[in-house]
């Protein structure tokens, strides 16, 4: 299974990344500079491109004459909502605008205006920045599925050059290689400042929405983008390429070379089901990238057509001071929660998953576990989950997976249920040095009880405390094998198509303890989470958006009931 990153997740985008200079090349400029600033430019389908487009009455006609304008701060393009312009909407190096004056790509009228390039993409923003994209359909086709990214922000710039401001919000996007792609092509160049808000990115190639930047150095990190912040995104059916026999194709949300970044209440799905590459896709996902927050988002029937992923959500190599907290896992084909790296060096650290739900993950990959840790990973922790594991065509998949180069790894809180037997934890190359377990919940019903330790199956709790040292606390046995009393251990999630939330989530109630469970205010005392750990901006939240306060005694699993 390892073998699956030997190409690395920073190459996910090498193929786009070859692409996008040739696609993004500047365009004729035949305005001079306008003595004036902050003016709207309109585009109908009854205008004429001989009009002056400042007013609906007077609208060009082309986005071809759009191209002709430069566009300075303030400026808006609005395109009449219903509409179909074929073309491209592009911004270089010598115009767009500033994060306090942008300029503006959108609508006007009823509904969105739909923009439909033969060849490319549907907006390019080249060399600069200060841009809003909103309001918007992009709409590819056969020849812009293999070759173009809807929306396309790229900065090849030198001197290490950050561009401030980009904002997409309500933007839908479909049939292209990438959705959006957000791209840095020289050194740390790229974008600060990037919202990307409520979009709706669906059956594209490769994925729905990415951001990538320059190959990680270890010795010296770089990172093309920072403040990047991504809400209510709905990233679906973007199936990958069955062509491509090297990288992963078909994720659904990456953020790759990203410093201070955040996923909140976004959703992916049935991504990823023609990737047949020995690396697969993940529904969300970061890799090469440093204070990331994945928060109150579902992962669900991500798949894979290879030999592996087709996971949830993943910190994936080269991840530092980074979160998943909040989220909601479900009927992926690989592991729910994955944290993994395939490098030798020690930049995979300081990361923790807390707060999560995983539901029948690893459906079709059960060599991984519902929250997997594999690799050169260390000073990660695994706090406060709820995991249901179920057998899956005759296989079952452990509930949490461990293997070899893992170092410094706390495993404290979870309730871990497998209703289709054992083992539970599967952990076939670790010492007790390398990871403590404490404080968990481990329940089996259907089969025996079982954890598979360092090439040993131990039946019981007690024998396994015994041989390893685990599951002990100051000197007292900790963990338990009763009954969680969960609301309802047989709860199968169903996803509207508008949920984006784990709260929008009905049958996520069944993960919710009872009054009668023990495991109420009964969870261990954490050590403190260093300052380097996380983002001092993440607070904490259970898996049903609810804060958690770290002064009151916490209940063990992702559901915290309020504390009188």
């Amino acid at each position: 299974m390892h073998i699956r990153r030997v190409v690395g997740r920073s190459g996910v985008l090498g193929l786009v990344v070859g692409m996008v200079v040739s696609l993004m090349l500047p365009f004729w400029i035949t305005d001079a500079a306008a003595a004036v600033t902050g003016r709207t430019w309109y585009v109908a389908a009854s205008g004429s491109d001989a009009a002056d487009g400042r007013s609906v009455s007077t609208a060009w006609r082309t986005l071809g004459r759009v191209a002709q304008q430069r566009l300075i701060p303030g400026d808006a393009v609005l395109l009449q909502g219903g509409a179909i312009f074929s073309g491209t909407l592009r911004l270089d190096a010598t115009q767009a605008g500033s994060a306090s004056s942008p300029v503006r790509l959108g609508s006007f009228g009823a509904g969105r205006a739909s923009i439909a390039p033969t060849a490319d993409a549907g907006v390019v923003v080249y060399n600069t920045a200060g841009v809003q994209v909103s309001n918007l359909r992009i709409v590819g086709n056969a020849n812009t599925f293999h070759t173009a990214a809807g929306i396309n922000a790229y900065n090849d710039l030198a001197g290490d050059r950050k561009l401030a401001y980009l904002s997409v919000a309500n933007v839908e996007v479909s049939g292209f290689r990438v959705g959006i792609g957000v791209g840095g092509g020289r050194g740390a160049s790229g974008f600060s400042d990037v919202s990307v808000i409520n979009s709706d990115l669906h059956d594209n190639l490769e994925a729905g929405l990415i951001f990538y930047g320059p190959a990680f150095n270890s010795a010296t990190p770089l990172y093309a983008h920072q403040r990047v912040r991504v809400s209510g995104v709905h990233a679906h059916h973007n199936h990958g390429d069955p062509q491509e026999l090297v990288r992963n194709t078909g994720s659904g949300i990456v953020l790759g070379s990203v410093r201070d970044g955040q996923v909140d209440r976004s959703r992916a799905n049935d991504n990823g089901g023609r990737c047949s590459a020995p690396e697969g896709p993940v529904g969300i996902w970061t890799y090469d990238s440093d204070l990331i927050i994945i928060q109150r988002s579902i992962a669900d029937h991500n798949r894979s057509a290879g030999p592996a992923d087709g996971d949830g959500f993943d910190l994936d190599q080269n991840v530092s001071r980074s979160v998943l907290q909040g989220n909601l896992s479900f009927a992926n084909d690989g592991a729910g929660y994955l944290v993994y790296t395939g490098t030798t060096n020690s930049s995979h650290r300081d990361n923790v998953v807390r707060f999560n739900v995983s539901i029948g993950d690893a459906v079709r990959l059960p060599a991984y576990g519902a929250i997997t840790v594999w690799g050169r990973v260390s000073q990660t922790r695994i706090e406060h989950n709820t995991v249901i594991v179920r057998s899956s065509n005759g296989k079952q998949p452990p509930a949490l997976s461990l293997d070899a180069g893992v170092t410094a790894l706390s495993v404290r809180n979870n309730v871990l249920v497998s209703d289709g037997g054992g083992p539970l934890v599967r952990a076939p190359a670790l010492s007790a040095a390398m990871v403590v377990l404490q404080g968990n919940s481990y329940a089996v019903s259907g089969r025996s009880w079982a954890v598979e330790w360092a090439g040993t199956n131990h039946p019981t709790l007690a024998s396994w405390r015994a041989a390893t040292g685990q599951e002990t606390t100051a000197g007292r046995a900790s963990g338990t094998t009763f009954d969680p009393l969960l609301v309802n251990r047989s709860v199968r999630p169903v996803a509207a198509a508008t949920a984006l939330t784990p709260a929008d989530v009905v049958e996520l109630t069944g993960i919710a303890l009872t009054g009668a469970s023990q495991l109420r205010r009964t969870g261990v005392v954490m050590p403190v989470t260093p300052a380097s750990a996380v983002s001092s901006s993440s607070g904490m939240v259970d898996v049903f958006g609810n804060a958690v306060d770290p002064i009151r005694p916490t209940s063990v699993g992702a559901h915290q009931p309020f504390n009188p």
